[in-house]
């Protein structure tokens, strides 16, 4: 669940997970990146019901997490994940390393960001862009 190797196109849902704040972007394959929405959750199920209302929603074929700039995720998210892909059996997961995702977004002019700064969802678009030129070469 680590590259980004053998990854087909179709419809592609990023995650930028954060404690309780995830942000959401999405990719139709046909070369537009969209910004979703950010989401907080209060327990783990909360955002297993959110991943799953979204991949239904948009048909999505690969589902691509940033790594939280960690070697492995925490337990509770990888449990997540994989009752997630036992749902949906067809969908791929992968795992990107996102090193700078927070920084890129916060280069995003004052009218796109909010007053409080860079979201989790605009965070998760810098992990597709990053996700998409790493599967193209």
């Amino acid at each position: 669940m680590r590259a980004a190797d053998d990854v087909s196109q179709g419809v592609i849902l990023a995650v930028d997970l954060g404690g309780r704040h995830v942000g959401f972007a999405i990719s139709t394959g046909k070369g537009g990146i969209m910004e979703l929405t950010d989401f907080t959750y209060a327990t783990i199920f909360q955002l297993e019901d959110k991943l799953n209302q979204l991949i239904a929603e948009y048909g999505v074929n690969v589902l691509v997490v940033g790594d939280m700039g960690q070697e492995e995720l925490d337990v509770k998210i990888q449990k997540v994940l994989r009752r997630v892909k036992k749902k949906h059996d067809s969908i791929q997961v992968v795992i990107t390393p996102e090193r700078f995702s927070s920084h890129q977004a916060g280069k995003y002019p004052k009218e796109y960001a909010p007053a409080k700064g860079v979201t989790h969802s605009l965070a998760a678009v810098e992990i597709l862009r990053g996700f998409k030129a790493s599967s193209v070469s």
